[in-house]
């Protein structure tokens, strides 16, 4: 998938590093981590048949429809393992929409395209049916359980229970920083992150909305500075979707 931008050496390199990160001893401390790690499989399964889905120039159509129900059908799976596992349509659409810019750059001017944009409008429609349906049918699962199915009680999610929507913009934002920060310093893991174990943010003079604003920024400026190609930006920001979007 990022063998299209940067070398493979590079992907080797990082898909071995992302195997062998203490932070995913997380997952594998209690037993029911599991759901974590078959929701993953799914998740990359489903990503990875949807890339293939899009390669028109080696498959027929046929073939194409055939990858692509494959990878509603692996997302459906990472759902059942875990929720978070829907948002790999999410991926989808990014995959879809970096396909389309990266063509504008490294493909030659008498691209038709009218025939690409028709393309990921096709893709993604018949993307957003499957996904709304097995959404629905989530619901009506939920709706066939108890009462308090899929709820979440204030001491497990403290933030999803805030009423302020600048308590809980903040407080999930500095969620993410702080998952940024444990892939560089992977000192405090836990196997459970809930009954408040990140206090919540509950105001702008707090001290670690300075870490909010100066993260995306040094995202940037690392972004633009350390990576002058096109491909290794187009790489960097598709490691930024598969990173961001679950979220």
């Amino acid at each position: 998938m990022f063998g299209a931008f940067i070398s493979k050496d590079t992907v080797f390199l990082a898909g071995l590093l992302f195997a062998t990160h203490p932070l995913h001893t997380e997952a594998v401390a209690s037993l029911v981590g599991r759901c974590e790690l078959l929701s993953a499989m799914f998740f990359f399964l489903s990503i990875i048949a949807y890339r293939r889905s899009s390669q028109h120039t080696q498959n027929t159509t046929l073939v194409a429809l055939f990858w692509h129900a494959m990878s509603v059908i692996l997302c459906f799976f990472a759902m059942l393992s875990k929720e978070q596992g829907i948002t790999c349509g999410g991926i989808w659409v990014c995959l879809d929409a970096l396909a389309v810019v990266s063509s504008i750059f490294f493909t030659p001017r008498n691209i038709v395209w009218k025939r690409v944009i028709t393309r990921f409008l096709v893709r993604q429609s018949i993307t957003a049916c499957a996904l709304l349906s097995i959404i629905l049918w989530r619901f009506s699962m939920n709706g066939r359980m108890t009462t308090n199915s899929g709820r979440f009680s204030a001491a497990e999610n403290p933030a999803a229970k805030q009423e302020q929507f600048l308590v809980r913009l903040l407080t999930f934002t500095y969620v993410a920083v702080v998952d940024l920060w444990l892939l560089f310093v992977p000192y405090t893991l836990s196997c459970d992150w809930s009954m408040g174990s990140i206090p919540l943010v509950t105001s702008l003079r707090d001290g670690r909305v300075i870490a909010i604003i100066l993260v995306p920024i040094l995202f940037i400026l690392l972004w633009l500075k350390l990576f002058p190609s096109r491909r290794e930006r187009f790489a960097l920001l598709l490691a930024a979707c598969l990173t961001c979007v679950p979220f």
